[in-house]
């Protein structure tokens, strides 16, 4: 099911964010990255998120509005 992001997801998107990036984004230094990070890049965009038919998120989407731009897709790592 997708459906707008809720409050309630915000830590388990800030782990999958930081989990996906430190495996994939190798170019960049991952000790650097926090959870807070999730954060401060998807600030005033919309949220979608991704879930299972058990509720546990599977990824999301975020989307700055003013350019119609997708800013993050994010996948979990074991899906």
């Amino acid at each position: 099911m997708i459906r707008l992001f809720q409050e309630k997801d915000r830590q388990s998107l800030q782990q999958l964010f930081l989990e996906v990036r430190t495996k994939h984004f190798l170019w960049e230094d991952g000790a650097s990255f926090e959870l807070q990070d999730f954060d401060l890049q998807t600030q005033d965009e919309i949220l979608l998120v991704a879930e299972d038919e058990k509720g546990i998120l599977q990824g999301f989407l975020a989307i700055y509005e003013p350019d119609q731009f997708i800013h993050h897709l994010f996948i979990a790592n074991d899906t």
